[in-house]
């Protein structure tokens, strides 16, 4: 899996539109092998998401992102996890870990709550949401 995060310093950049740095990682079992840094001065959404599809990104883990950009790398198959903060670090520990769901979680809303499509217990942890009570409101 390749994962892609637009990043400020040591942190994930608040909005991927005005990233200009992004940490290009490979994971392979669960493990980083090999870590590279991707420079992008254009702010256009299509010439980014393209870029992201020439580099065989998979997942998209960034802050805000504008909806054209969403648009676009949803439809060209791309997993985007967006609303995370912090630490680059911490978030690809959180990756690793299993907490942030990696490509093909499938996540999604139903009336009775939300559910991972991975079957990852932590998947609405990182969603922002909370399984609801059996048997309760």
């Amino acid at each position: 899996m390749k994962v892609a995060i637009p990043f400020f310093a040591q942190y994930i950049a608040p909005r991927f539109d005005c990233a200009d740095r992004f940490l290009i990682v490979d994971i392979v079992n669960g493990e980083i092998k090999h870590q590279d840094i991707w420079e992008c001065r254009d702010s256009s959404p299509l010439i980014r998401t393209q870029a992201l599809a020439d580099l065989a990104v998979d997942v998209l883990i960034c802050g805000a992102i504008d909806n054209c950009s969403f648009r676009l790398l949803s439809a060209s198959g791309k997993q985007v996890v967006s609303w995370q903060s912090g630490q680059v670090d911490e978030v690809l520990a959180r990756l690793l870990s299993g907490e942030i769901c990696g490509a093909g979680c499938g996540f999604r809303r139903t009336r009775a709550g939300p559910r991972c499509g991975a079957g990852n217990t932590r998947c609405c942890q990182q969603h922002g949401t909370k399984k609801r009570k059996e048997g309760g409101v």
